[in-house]
C-alpha cells in the first residue's frame, strides 16, 4: 500500500471514525483501523460490535492498493502533532505502516488485515434521501429523551425511526418524558420501521458536525441501518432484542394529538 495526501485530511477521516472506535474493550482489535487503499481512493474504516464507521481521505493519491490495520489512537495522536497542511506519505513495508512528513516520520506496527472483524450490518437498500439538517433537528429534538446506557429497559436506549410514505417519525423516550418529531421528505425508497441506538446517533452528529447543511443524507436499510453523508457512512446495528428487554412504547397513541397553549 501507497498513498500520498495531507496531514489534516488524514486527521479529519480518523477522528470521524474515531468516535466509533472502543478505547478499552477485552478484544483489543476493536481497537484498531484499518487503512484502505483501493480503486483510487482511501478510507478510515473502524467500530466495534453495535456500531461502524467508514470516512474517505479526500484528495488522497493512490499509488498502491492496500490494507493496514493499526492502533486508531496513536494514529490520531501522530497525526494531531503535524503541521496539517503537511504532505504525507503512508506505506505498508515489512509488516509496518510507515507515515513519512517533510519534518516527522513514524512507523507502526500493524496487525494482520485477515484477523480484522468484518461488520455484516451495512445497509443495502436505499430507503430515504433527504437534507442532514432535518436529521439534525431531529436528533436534536428526541435525543435528550433517551434512556442512559445503564437503564435495565435496554430498548428505552433506542431512537425509532418509523417512514411511512413521505412522513419520516423519529421517536424517543426514557420512561419520564418523551419526544415524536414528524417531518415530510422529498425522496423515499421503501418504508421502515427500525430501533436504533441513540448513543451511536450522538456520535454521528458529533462526527459530522462540520459538514454543511445543505449535504443530503442518504439512509439504507435491509440487514442494516446505514447513514451516509459526504464521504461519511456509519451503520448501526437496529435493536434485535426479545421482549425481556423492554418493548418500545406506542408514543403515538400515548401523546394528544394537538396541544392548547392556555
Amino acid at each position: 500500500m501507497k498513498a500520498i495526501t495531507t496531514a489534516g485530511d488524514m486527521l479529519k477521516a480518523v477522528a470521524c471514525v474515531r468516535r466509533f472506535v472502543p478505547r478499552q474493550i477485552a478484544m483489543p482489535i476493536f481497537t484498531r483501523v484499518k487503512i484502505v487503499a483501493e480503486n483510487k481512493q482511501v478510507t478510515i474504516e473502524g467500530g466495534s460490535f453495535g456500531e461502524w464507521a467508514r470516512a474517505g481521505v479526500v484528495g488522497a493519491n493512490v499509488r498502491a492498493d492496500g490494507v493496514c490495520v493499526v492502533h486508531g489512537e496513536t494514529l490520531y495522536a501522530l497525526l494531531s502533532k503535524m503541521p496539517q497542511a503537511t504532505p504525507i506519505t503512508i506505506a505498508s513495508v515489512m509488516g509496518r505502516c510507515q507515515i513519512l512528513g517533510q519534518s516527522r516520520e513514524a512507523s507502526l506496527p500493524t496487525e494482520d488485515p485477515e484477523q480484522y472483524p468484518a461488520f455484516d450490518g451495512q445497509g443495502t437498500q436505499v430507503a430515504a434521501l433527504f437534507p442532514i439538517d432535518t436529521l439534525r433537528d431531529a436528533l436534536r429534538e428526541t435525543l435528550p429523551c433517551v434512556a442512559p446506557d445503564n437503564e435495565t429497559r435496554y430498548v428505552l436506549t433506542y431512537v425509532r425511526f418509523n417512514l411511512h410514505g413521505q412522513t419520516l417519525d423519529v421517536e424517543a423516550t426514557n420512561g419520564r418524558c418523551a419526544a415524536v418529531y414528524k417531518t415530510d421528505i422529498p425522496y423515499k425508497g421503501i418504508d421502515f420501521n427500525l430501533l436504533v441506538p441513540g448513543n451511536a446517533l450522538r456520535k454521528f452528529l458529533a462526527a459530522t458536525r462540520l459538514i454543511p447543511g445543505t449535504a443530503f443524507v442518504s439512509i439504507s436499510t435491509g440487514g442494516g441501518f446505514t447513514i451516509g453523508v459526504s464521504d461519511i457512512d456509519v451503520t448501526m446495528r437496529p435493536f434485535e432484542g426479545g421482549t425481556t428487554c423492554g418493548k418500545f412504547p406506542n408514543l403515538q397513541g400515548i401523546l394528544p394529538k394537538r396541544f392548547v397553549r392556555s
